[in-house]
């Protein structure tokens, strides 16, 4: 199996964009927004930080068929179709703050852009050891088809639209998928809607821009990556979108890779994320934002009222 796969951006032509949005395209607040970083000149792209929701977009949005262009390479250089090659680590790092999620009754696990589901049945593999011979149903929404399944206790369905699905579903994944859909509003709350009550929610996305302006060539991977949703943006989600849920979890996303595999980005991603792990165990909890803010992702878990 190859390592994990890294995209890079492209410079958009005036022909391959939108015209610039004044809604936020995440809130559809339509409060005036801050230019935080330039995407690219000629045409002007920027990142617009917007003050009601705390996240960032990008001010022209790509068209569909550049986008269409551009994901049909998007698993081209490598075997994996998810963003980590340790599957089975991802799935204890995302369930390990999920008490209760493992019961006597069959469970359903929505993946929503899970690639071929391989997380997303890492995950059900590791609650099945916990909890005998219940069974869980996954779907998975992509464009990838979903792996086998290899066990009968664990089902996988794939479609291509979210309005494909069912409901009632016990666990939400949604890892780092948002930060790509253009619409992501709609896309949010139609997720919110899926969950049963008492159902969990994990969401990973980048938390760039810090980055990006200390270092002025990063790459923003712009047109994939069209949202920036870092700690401010999720400290406040659960009040922006008026959720009955509650944040388990709010911190700087896991490390993507290995040792083995990428022994010195790894070990960057490590030394970046350290600070904010340690001024999160010793500060006082609460809602505030974190001081440190070079992390490169950022992850939640929610978890929805039993009483909504």
């Amino acid at each position: 199996m190859r390592a994990t796969s890294f995209h890079k951006g492209i410079h958009c032509g005036a022909s391959d964009i939108v015209p610039a949005l004044d809604a936020c395209p995440i809130c559809l607040s339509s409060e005036p927004r801050e230019a935080v970083f330039q995407i690219q000149a000629a045409p002007d792209i920027a990142m617009l930080k917007c003050g009601r929701c705390r996240g960032c977009s990008a001010s022209h949005m790509p068209k569909g068929d550049l986008l269409a262009r551009y994901y049909a390479q998007y698993y081209a250089d490598t075997e994996l179709r998810t963003t980590t090659s340790d599957t089975g680590y991802f799935a204890r790092h995302v369930t390990a703050p999920m008490s209760g999620l493992v019961g006597a009754r069959p469970l359903r696990i929505l993946d929503y852009g899970g690639g071929d589901g391989s997380v997303a049945y890492a995950i059900a593999k590791g609650l099945l050891d916990k909890s005998g011979d219940c069974g869980i149903h996954i779907d998975v929404v992509d464009f990838e088809a979903p792996r086998a399944s290899g066990d009968g206790r664990i089902t996988l369905q794939g479609c291509k639209e979210l309005r494909d699905v069912g409901g009632d579903y016990d666990l939400i994944l949604a890892s780092a998928v948002l930060e790509h859909v253009p619409q992501v509003n709609a896309v949010i709350r139609t997720l919110a809607t899926l969950a049963r009550p008492g159902a969990y929610f994990y969401a990973r996305t980048p938390f760039m821009i810090p980055l990006a302006r200390l270092i002025r060539k990063f790459d923003l991977t712009y047109p994939a990556h069209v949202h920036d949703m870092g700690s401010s943006f999720w400290n406040r989600f659960v009040q922006t979108f008026e959720l009955k849920a509650e944040t388990i979890v709010s911190r700087a996303s896991l490390i993507e890779t290995t040792l083995l595999e990428a022994p010195a980005r790894t070990i960057a991603a490590f030394v970046m994320k350290l600070p904010s792990h340690l001024e999160l165990a010793v500060r006082r909890p609460g809602p505030m934002d974190p001081i440190w803010t070079l992390v490169g992702g950022w992850e939640v878990v929610l978890r929805f009222k039993r009483d909504r």
